[in-house]
């Protein structure tokens, strides 16, 4: 498994106002594509010399995953064969507040708004975009002021109480998916499945969403599998594995004791689910965070690249690449 990083470009000369630089970095030539530190040279010269067709029975780029990450627990991705291109859970403007308090709780993001000076064209992002997935309906999730920016005629999915707090806005296609129902996107290039995820509320209430894509009508389908919490029921996922990519914390947020994200208890036991071929930690503790919650708030784990590493060799998942994302609004090209 291979990786390249696309680095971020700067808007030419008189298109700083609505330049976007994921549109230009996904769409940018081979020379402006760096190969990530964890290919060697001598693998890189054997995926730029395949053929492309996947005739060579090497990993290329082409049958791959191009993931971007925009923090948080929002990222876009594109299903390089079928060219199927998803927005996840979107947090795009402004800060993170829940049910609009942000005396409790604020998050900001570290790359992009508040003192980077870099803000997302969310009009652009969405016209790269075939459809939106959202997993959850808290605000971390399903993010009005998104959504609200948004252009009416994106696709979105959205998990049942997610689609009736978006409902208002007006969104011409907006369907709802639950845990086992599966359906087809973007005009069948894809396939969807909705697995049980988070539980968020009491014991009894109904699992959030996870999703599993996979590409459909290809030689060598893409899969992908998400859930922002680490948090899933095991049943619901029999015959989703194995998967190519899985997207998933690697550590645990704790809110007075209460785990929030699962990623330091029940990471392995996921992967061991599904044996995927790379890992994508989402990084979505890695916010500034204010507010009176945050003194009940405490991370569990370490996102280090080597203790992950370590604990995948310790539980036998030596053959799970770890692929960390590239900086926010760049590109990082998993060939597979």
């Amino acid at each position: 498994m291979l990786a390249r990083r696309c680095n971020l470009p700067t808007a030419p000369a008189g298109r700083s106002a609505g330049w976007n630089p994921v549109r230009a970095c996904t769409s940018t030539s081979r020379r402006s594509i760096r190969v990530a530190a964890q290919a060697q040279p001598s693998q890189a010269a054997e995926v730029a010399s395949s053929s492309g067709d996947g005739s060579s029975g090497q990993k290329t780029f082409h049958h791959g995953i191009t993931y971007v990450s925009y923090e948080g627990n929002c990222f876009w991705v594109k299903f390089n064969n079928s060219g199927a291109r998803v927005l996840v859970d979107p947090w795009l403007v402004g800060d993170l507040s829940f049910f609009e308090q942000g005396w409790l709780y604020t998050g900001k993001k570290r790359g992009f708004g508040g003192g980077s000076g870099v803000q997302i064209d969310v009009r652009e992002v969405a016209s790269d975009t075939d459809v939106v997935l959202i997993t959850q309906w808290v605000d971390d999730h399903t993010h009005m002021p998104t959504l609200e920016a948004m252009p009416r005629d994106v696709p979105i999915i959205a998990q049942p109480e997610a689609a009736e707090r978006i409902k208002p806005l007006g969104f011409k296609s907006l369907t709802t998916i639950s845990p086992g129902q599966s359906m087809p996107l973007c005009g069948g290039k894809l396939q969807l499945r909705a697995t049980a995820g988070a539980l968020v509320g009491p014991p009894w209430s109904a699992r959030q969403n996870g999703y599993a894509l996979r590409e459909l009508g290809v030689e060598t389908p893409a899969s992908l599998y998400y859930e922002p919490h680490c948090d899933f029921d095991a049943s619901s996922l029999a015959g989703v594995g194995p998967v190519d990519v899985v997207v998933s914390p690697v550590q645990s947020v704790l809110l007075a004791g209460y785990p929030l994200l699962k990623g330091d208890t029940d990471l392995l036991k996921l992967l061991k689910l599904l044996q995927p071929k790379v890992l994508v930690p989402l990084l979505n503790a890695d916010l500034d965070q204010e507010g009176k919650l945050t003194t009940l708030m405490s991370v569990r784990g370490s996102s280090l690249a080597a203790d992950v590493r370590q604990q995948l060799a310790a539980a036998g998942l030596s053959g799970t690449k770890l692929e960390y994302p590239a900086p926010p609004g760049e590109s990082l090209a998993l060939a597979l």
